[in-house]
């Protein structure tokens, strides 16, 4: 089973939401005592925010812009010595032959699907705690004894009215809980200790039943529940979690000041005496979603004790200036830099084309999970095998070289197919590697080192817009340095198709001279009356070859096909045998 998509996004969207608690922290250490309470807890909705909205549209001001630096500085991919596939050209007809061969180099990998399965573990277990911790506040509940005293229901009454509540909120006391407390998010209830409960004052019951209602009033509860949620999804991030513990902690403070607000000048001691008498901490835990409970702990009673001895009500000046910083934050922390965006489409398969043959290539394949597109370009009609694989995207390795070849020469970054860059002195595994190189000689060796050095010279941001201009695959090239291999970008044989259609037509936004001399540098064979043009694509990881591709197109006098043979596998699954399967194919159709 393959770790679904969510889990990546869910990967992503934890780290930035780490970023983002980290900025929340160090704003308020900033304005600790320049803006409100109300202020202080807010701001945290920024952070439910990155965490719970699937998709964020993209920014100049985000701070995850900063990605495209380490995109640059990032380090060259593991060399893993002996474990690496050379792919040799052997003639298999008679012809001249253009030299390719495809070097590739392993990529260093965790499993994906050993991650997802520890996430799930953790889940479970996380969500059986919390739902322990709810199921023990439920029964406790249930043998609390209500409150029929005319006193105190009058005096809730009159905070109701006060705070234009109408919904109907029973009073219960329990021995088992040590502060105040608002339960249940359809049907409420205010819970009071009753080891206190009759040396409560009116003054401090009115006290109490504001500050609980103003848990309700701003939906807490719900609040609560949502950031369980998220606890749960996110159980193995730290940061995550004191982020929210800090949010409950604001939140009690921004409820105190609410209540302050309320309250005339000369209340504001009452009020902090009746705060003082639940100075004794709950015992329930602060997971129990179904709870907003008075007090936490002495820490964080003594930090209220604090704010209601210097509360003074917000001026206007100060709720503007919260209020613009705000949405400044927002701009820098809920949209994303465009370089880690998919720009394209979020689609795991690619759109099934008209006029399709399914064939029968069974035994072409033995051994491999692949898939077979042919595309007769005179008659418009596909000869595909295995129609799911043919429309799922995967990584296009080093056929991706096509692409990245026409886009350096594009913007200026190669001339043209004798554009020499200087070996880096780096001693390669593979000899070829170990020099000087020309467009046309990195293409047939599939030099690494060349493709990365002009690419990283050229701006993601125009990278990207090519990327949508050609429709290639899912077109995301938030990846590191080698994007294109087994990492972010992804494209399907039917969309390989699609693209080489249009590179042979010059229908790709690029300019003839360029399209002609990446057609030049991917000739392999020209025969009597007959030009094969290819490249072959290998992507190992953690040592073992997974991946092959073989696409290009064979042209026989006036008729064209165009082709795409993609093949999967535990390992021993390189594009030399996504080639050797190809040609024994073409070669039974008699297309060779």
């Amino acid at each position: 089973m393959e770790a679904p998509i969510f889990f990546s996004w869910l990967i992503s969207t934890s780290f930035m939401a780490s970023i983002t608690a980290c900025i929340i922290l160090v704003l308020k250490v900033i304005f600790e005592h320049r803006l409100s309470a109300q202020w202080h807890y807010s701001i945290w909705f920024l952070l439910v925010a990155r965490l719970a909205l699937p998709s964020i549209f993209t920014s100049p001001f985000s701070i995850f812009n900063i990605y495209r630096f380490l995109n640059k500085t990032a380090g060259k991919p593991v060399d893993m010595g002996p474990l690496q596939t050379v792919i040799r050209n052997t003639p298999l007809h008679k012809g001249i032959w253009q030299p390719m061969e495809d070097y590739t180099l392993s990529v260093s990998r965790i499993s994906m699907n050993a991650l997802f399965f520890v996430w799930v573990v953790g889940v479970i277990y996380t969500l059986s705690y919390i739902s322990i911790c709810n199921i023990s506040t439920m029964r406790i509940i249930k043998g609390s004894k209500w409150v029929c005293e005319k006193e105190p229901l009058e005096v809730l009454e009159k905070c109701k009215e006060n705070l234009s509540i109408r919904k109907n909120i029973p009073v219960i006391q329990s021995y088992h809980i040590k502060s105040p407390a608002l339960f249940g998010l359809l049907n409420p209830r205010i819970i009071l200790p009753a080891h206190f409960y009759s040396r409560l004052s009116s003054d401090d019951l009115r006290y109490i039943f504001f500050h609980e209602l103003i848990h309700y009033k701003n939906r807490d509860i719900l609040v609560n529940l949502i950031i369980c949620i998220i606890e749960v999804l996110h159980w193995f991030n730290p940061i995550v979690w004191y982020g929210f513990k800090r949010m409950r902690q604001d939140r009690e403070l921004a409820c105190d000041a609410a209540v302050l607000e309320l309250l005339n000048d000369k209340e504001y001691y009452h009020y902090g005496t009746a705060i003082i008498k639940l100075l004794e901490s709950t015992k329930l835990s602060p997971y129990a979603y179904s709870m907003a409970a008075v007090s936490s702990n002495k820490a964080l009673m003594t930090k209220r004790i604090n704010r209601i001895v210097t509360f003074r009500k917000e001026s206007k000046l100060r709720r503007i200036t919260g209020f613009i910083l705000s949405v400044l934050l927002s701009f820098v922390v809920l949209t994303n830099s465009e370089s880690i965006s998919y720009t394209g489409s979020s689609k795991a398969q690619a759109e099934m084309p008209q006029n399709v043959i399914f064939e029968d290539l069974d035994n072409y394949f033995q051994g491999y999970d692949g898939s077979f597109v042919l595309l007769d370009a005179n008659k418009d009609i596909y000869y595909i095998y295995n129609e799911k694989r043919s429309r799922e995207r995967v990584s296009p390795c080093s056929t991706y070289k096509i692409i990245s070849s026409l886009i350096g020469l594009e913007t200026g970054r190669l001339r043209d197919k004798d554009t020499k860059i200087p070996w880096d002195g780096i001693i390669y595994p593979f000899e070829p590697w170990s020099q000087d190189h020309t467009l046309e000689t990195a293409f047939s060796y599939s030099v690494d080192w060349y493709f990365e050095k002009f690419t990283d010279e050229i701006e993601r941001d125009k990278i990207m817009d090519y990327m949508k201009k050609i429709g290639y695959g899912n077109s995301d090239i938030s990846g590191k340095q080698n994007f294109w291999q087994e990492s972010s970008l992804k494209i399907s044989p039917i969309e390989q198709v699609d693209v080489l259609l249009r590179l042979y037509k010059s229908q790709l936004p690029f300019s003839q001279k360029n399209i002609d001399t990446v057609k030049h540098i991917m000739k392999v064979v020209e025969m009597e009356g007959s030009v094969l043009s290819g490249k072959t694509g290998t992507g190992i990881v953690n040592g073992k070859s997974i991946n092959g591709w073989y696409i290009g197109y064979l042209e026989r006098g006036q008729q064209v096909y165009i082709f795409a043979v993609n093949i999967q596998g535990l390992d021993n699954t390189s594009g030399q045998q996504a080639r050797d399967i190809t040609m024994s194919i073409l070669t039974d159709k008699g297309f060779i």
